[in-house]
């Protein structure tokens, strides 16, 4: 039976699924891969762990000889660099796309060009390398995306997704990305593959030896993949206008796709002209923490995601009294601060890790629909359709507190954890000719959904956003100034001269 694969690359699992070629999902197998963080806004990750998961994803999924493996198609996060030889070899541990150390970097960038650059973005990180990993950097031939290189340890070939360099690269249509060979004299685009493939092109075929380590033939084709939250969009069935995709997981991500979209509001990023579909620009927001926010109080209290839920779903609907500012890597959408802190209110004595974790629930939906609100805004389009998914749709309360937050009925498929997988499967079955085109893959693998609808009352929620959003505003100086203090104190704590 012919199938194709959707590959899945988070920041801390590497996951694949076989799909046949009506949509159903045949195998599904995941493994985890650790992060580390070695300092304040520092993430960082093995490559080659990523690659060895990769590896033992595909097998375990691919274990029933009956199928046979027409396409591959890879998502991943964005803006995760490696640094690595033309041979593939690795030379610093990856810096993880919520990495923020570039900060100075991306503001750098915006100075010469003219253009904003986030410090999540491979720019920033890029040049962040050249400056404080001199060594590294000379010796890697390519300092670039995580996709790419595991792109050519399935190909032997070095090249970037359309949808990677649109929207994290500053590439518009048909303008080179030359736009970056002279930063301070450092030429970053030397350091990137000069091929650039669209989402659904081919890449080529498995490698020889890597097809036999896998138990696949080695004429499985590799179609060119993109961001995973992209992959997501495609899989939600969502590269139309009037239809919005949210990806709940680690970080949020908004998408949106629009014909005339507004141009110019630095509270989103975009819009990205064609990073998927021809003719079509996509508008992105979200929360560079949400899903790692609840894991974090997971891991202070030592519970469970399912233990504090129980124990949440004991308390009064919205009870704590305490009130959440989830920036705890930072801003993305609206205020774009790469440097925002988090902070809780109205903590008292009598506060369990349930009440953290409830509040928590509201800041990250809460955050949520300041980001949608201005995606939706500069679509400049009525949005009748928002699919979410991801594995953070699992949890049932999240999932409520958005629905909630956005008084707006959330369509959710019925595997939201593999929408992702999914997306790259169609984009696979494209790129290999199984279907004419990627919106006819879309259209003939589409998902089952159902319906989550917002709470008949949730009033006091919106007064908690009002609220929310001054204590925001009044912490933002106080974080600043005291990261100013506490960085000339260990200044004078550590300067011996």
């Amino acid at each position: 039976m012919k199938a194709v694969l959707g590959v899945d690359i988070g920041s801390a699992s590497v996951r694949t699924a076989v799909y046949d070629l009506n949509g159903n999902c045949i195998s599904y197998s995941s493994h985890p891969v650790e992060l580390c963080y070695p300092k304040s806004g520092y993430v960082e990750a093995s490559a080659e762990a990523y690659f060895e998961a990769l590896k033992r994803s595909i097998k375990d999924a691919c274990s029933n000889r009956n199928i046979r493996i027409v396409a591959l198609s890879v998502g991943a996060t964005a803006s995760t660099l490696v640094c690595s030889s033309e041979q593939g070899e690795i030379f610093a541990p990856v810096i993880m796309w919520m990495d923020n150390r570039a900060v100075r970097e991306s503001e750098i960038i915006r100075s010469r060009i003219g253009e904003f650059s986030s410090p999540e973005w491979l720019p920033a990180k890029a040049l962040w390398v050249s400056r404080n990993m001199k060594s590294v950097w000379d010796k890697s031939r390519y300092v670039t995306e995580l996709l790419d290189w595991i792109n050519y340890k399935l190909t032997g070939e070095w090249v970037s997704s359309r949808c990677n360099v649109t929207c994290k690269r500053n590439y518009l249509c048909e303008r080179s990305t030359r736009v970056f060979a002279d930063i301070d004299g450092v030429n970053l685009f030397t350091k990137w593959p000069d091929k650039i493939c669209s989402v659904g092109e081919q890449i080529g075929t498995l490698l020889p030896i890597l097809a036999a380590e896998l138990n696949l033939s080695a004429t499985t084709l590799v179609v060119q993949g993109g961001i995973d939250a992209y992959m997501a969009m495609i899989g939600n069935g969502c590269i139309e206008e009037g239809t919005l995709s949210v990806t709940l997981g680690t970080s949020t991500v908004i998408l949106a796709t629009s014909k005339n979209p507004s141009l110019g509001d630095e509270s989103i990023w975009g819009p990205f002209f064609e990073p998927v579909s021809t003719g079509r620009w996509v508008v992105e927001g979200g929360q560079v923490s949400s899903g790692s926010v609840l894991n974090w109080i997971c891991s202070l209290s030592g519970k469970s995601h399912g233990q504090l839920i129980d124990e949440v779903e004991r308390l009064e609907p919205i009870e704590e009294d305490v009130l959440m500012i989830e920036n705890l890597q930072g801003n993305r959408t609206p205020y774009r601060n790469a440097e925002a802190k988090g902070a809780i209110f109205g903590l008292r004595l009598y506060h369990t890790a349930a009440h953290l974790y409830q509040g928590a629930l509201h800041a990250t939906a809460l955050g949520a629909r300041e980001a949608i609100e201005k995606v939706i805004e500069a679509t400049k389009a009525e949005v009748k359709v928002i699919r979410a998914s991801g594995g953070g749709i699992l949890n049932p309360l999240w999932l409520q507190a958005h629905a909630d937050a956005l008084n707006f009925a959330i369509e959710v498929p019925e595997e939201p954890e593999k929408i992702g997988l999914l997306g790259a499967a169609m984009v696979a079955a494209a790129g290999a000719g199984v279907f004419s085109s990627l919106p006819d893959a879309v259209r003939n693998l589409e998902a089952s959904y159902h319906v989550v609808y917002p709470a008949r009352n949730n009033s006091v929620l919106r007064r908690i956003h009002k609220i929310r959003e001054k204590a925001y505003r009044s912490t933002e100086g106080i974080s600043m100034e005291l990261e100013r203090v506490m960085r000339g104190a260990n200044y004078e704590r550590f300067n011996c001269s």
